[in-house]
């Protein structure tokens, strides 16, 4: 009975009529509205409801969207989107560096595999379409990849012709008793000198290896501007490690004997460019 009692009640609410009416100042009626506290809750959540909307639509489609706080910029957003590109295309050429070093230094080593020339395939599987970019994006990342490439590699594949002769230092002091042979194999010159001699880097560059192997003995690789790389082996000490940097005439190890291949204390010295061994003699005056 009682829940009855309060269904009813609620009922005669909602349904009981409500009039508010507006007066002048002499009383005479101007307005009257008549209601029930039904249609006034679905009036008031109508008004809500379009009052949202129109905000919504103002703030989605005006600049008014960047006074939120939290909300970027337009110039903010294109600010990201250019640092995300330009690092997408770095990680890429970097990769595609890893992979032209890593065949490099397979061939110098003596290894199977063979150096590959670069190749625009030797890239990290990277797919675009995810990202959903637009047109205006999709051009700037073409741009963005064109300079990055254009920078990297336009000086580290210029042709071996328009290197001057003679721009690099010898490596050590000593005579060249065996020259470079492509026919027999010899891939370098081999220097005699004294045991424990400083061994030189003969123009600035970075180390990319410096290890030890059974036939080469300790062997420091260099590499230097515009794609050239020095080969040092058989040292009986090395002194830079991977990733130095070192100056022209700076000492990096010691003449030795050491790997299989050594029949007596001197100097393999091998000089690359690109994925090709040069013969030193050509560039360097002993």
């Amino acid at each position: 009975m009682e829940e009855k009692k309060k269904n009813k009640f609620f009922q005669r609410i909602l349904k009981e009529r409500f009039r508010i009416t507006f007066f002048h100042d002499d009383f005479k009626p101007v307005f009257s509205l008549r209601f029930t506290l039904f249609t006034l809750v679905l009036w008031l959540v109508g008004y809500a409801t379009v009052i949202i909307l129109v905000t919504t639509f103002i703030i989605a489609k005006t600049s008014l969207k960047e006074y939120i706080p939290g909300y970027g910029s337009f110039e903010e957003k294109k600010q990201i989107v250019q640092l995300f590109l330009k690092t997408d295309s770095l990680e890429n050429v970097i990769h595609q560096k890893d992979i032209y070093l890593q065949g490099i230094l397979k061939a110098i080593k003596g290894e199977k595999d063979s150096v590959k020339p670069l190749k625009k395939t030797d890239t990290k599987d990277i797919s675009y379409d995810k990202l959903k970019a637009s047109a205006s994006e999709k051009k700037i990342r073409q741009e963005i990849e064109t300079e990055m490439r254009n920078s990297v590699y336009s000086s580290a594949f210029v042709g071996v012709s328009d290197i001057p002769a003679f721009q690099y230092l010898p490596p050590c002091r000593g005579v060249v008793i065996n020259k470079f042979s492509r026919e027999n194999g010899h891939y370098g010159i081999d220097i005699v000198g004294k045991m424990d001699d400083p061994v030189r880097c003969i123009y600035k560059g970075v180390v990319i290896d410096a290890s030890y192997s059974v036939k080469y003995g300790n062997t420091i690789i260099v590499l230097h501007p515009d794609g050239w790389i020095s080969v040092y082996k058989h040292l009986s000490l090395m002194m830079k490690n991977i990733g130095d940097y070192v100056n022209t005439n700076d000492i990096i190890g010691t003449m030795g004997n050491t790997g299989t291949e050594s029949t007596g204390v001197h100097l393999h010295f091998e000089l690359w460019y690109q994925d090709k061994a040069v013969d030193p003699m050509m560039y360097i005056a002993f």
